[in-house]
């Protein structure tokens, strides 16, 4: 199974809040642990596509995981049958653990995000907020 997630820039370990707000991703196989890095605009320009389900379906990507997604991306996605799981730390060797763990909640429509966050007062349906912190899991996690 290949997981693909955004990145705060190209090789990096840290998340970045969505696909729509970063220029880089990364593509990990969970039997291997290998992990492949992007540009996604790059990846548009030699696929032809804008679209990135299409990208992740010709790269066998199954799975992805983001800390933000609007309730539209989110029904784009899964209509796709990407599953999208809610990161819930900005480190990626945090989210693959509790996604091989089953502890990486899926994301559900009434769930998605829609504004983002009004000085700690999420606008979404979600316990947690990139924006503010709430819910969120850091280093010291484990």
């Amino acid at each position: 199974m290949k997981i693909a997630f955004p990145l705060e820039e190209t090789g990096s370990s840290r998340l970045a809040a969505s696909f729509h707000g970063s220029d880089y991703l990364g593509v990990v196989d969970a039997a291997t642990e290998e992990i492949e890095y992007y540009s996604t605009k790059v990846l548009m320009e030699e696929s032809g596509q804008s679209d990135l389900s299409m990208i992740f379906k010709e790269m066998d990507v199954e799975t992805m995981f983001c800390s933000e997604m609007p309730a539209m991306a989110l029904q784009f996605f899964r209509g796709n049958n990407l599953k999208v799981y809610q990161s819930i730390s900005s480190l990626l060797k945090i989210n693959l653990q509790l996604f091989n763990e089953d502890k990486l909640p899926e994301y559900h429509p009434d769930a998605a995000i829609r504004k983002g966050c009004n000085s700690g007062s999420c606008d979404t349906a979600s316990s947690s907020c990139s924006s503010c912190g709430s819910a969120r899991v850091d280093e010291d996690y484990f």
